[in-house]
């Protein structure tokens, strides 16, 4: 008995919504040349033009990915937009406009590979559908596309690290209204080295005593851990952190340690 190759995963990730035809017309331009293939929505609902956010989302979402699957991010932020490119990080693909996205996304790995498709994002859908194409035929992107080292940079707002305490930025606040901080695991636990922290809020709200080996979680009860790429996350069992706190996106947190 011959098994069936399984299909090669496309992700889609986005600022279209889905009210009207953009969402829809860019998965018609990539299924019509690529019909082998099973497409997959990250998110539709990115705040228009917020790379950051996209470049979260995706972040997130790869790791679950299989090997050699594609993932098409398409925000543009129209000031920056240099044209089409594709990247090739971890044994995954990424096709994104050239303004920075792919660099948030990968946080500039330097083994990142990125090739030109396009100096200019005009028929982008065709052209999107055209490299998801190449991909899937195991071509070299060498043999298309011009390998490059200058794409635009992106730099996002870093913490800022002191012995007791860390400055952090929400830069993401999800469906159940967890805070999302712009620190990652490895840093934070630095700083963190066992000690106890606690976060105060624009509001001067103190919310103490947590630490990192705390797992129970009881209902009406603070606690912190990390997202699947890294990222310190606050919640609230049973209720949204958020909106308890009054932390928009983009606020700016003290995270205090003893």
């Amino acid at each position: 008995m011959s098994l069936v190759p399984s299909k090669r995963i496309i992700s889609l990730c986005s600022d279209f919504g889905t009210q009207d035809y953009r969402l829809s017309s860019l998965k018609a331009e990539v299924l019509k040349s690529n019909p082998q293939i099973s497409i997959l929505d990250i998110s539709h609902e990115v705040t228009p033009f917020d790379l950051t956010e996209a470049a979260f989302l995706v972040s997130n979402a790869i790791p679950h990915f299989p090997s050699q699957s594609i993932h098409v991010v398409w925000v543009f932020n129209t000031s920056d937009d240099q044209g089409i490119i594709v990247a090739k990080w971890n044994d995954q693909f990424i096709i994104a406009p050239d303004n920075g996205l792919i660099g948030l996304i990968t946080s500039h790995d330097p083994e990142l590979e990125i090739f030109r498709i396009s100096d200019d994002c005009y028929s982008y859908k065709k052209r999107i559908a055209d490299t998801i194409k190449i991909l899937l035929e195991q071509e070299q992107l060498g043999s298309y596309f011009e390998l490059m080292h200058n794409p635009v940079h992106k730099i996002s707002l870093n913490p800022v690290y002191q012995k007791d305490r860390i400055q952090a930025r929400v830069i993401y606040i999800d469906r159940y209204g967890n805070i999302i901080f712009n620190i990652k695991r490895e840093p934070f636990k630095e700083v963190c080295v066992g000690r106890n922290f606690s976060f105060n809020t624009p509001a001067h709200q103190i919310i103490s005593n947590f630490n990192l080996q705390q797992l129970e979680r009881e209902n009406g009860a603070f606690y912190v851990n990390f997202t699947d790429s890294g990222y310190l996350k606050l919640a609230l069992c049973g209720a949204e952190a958020s909106s308890t706190l009054d932390i928009k996106k983009d606020d700016t947190i003290q995270i205090l340690f003893e």
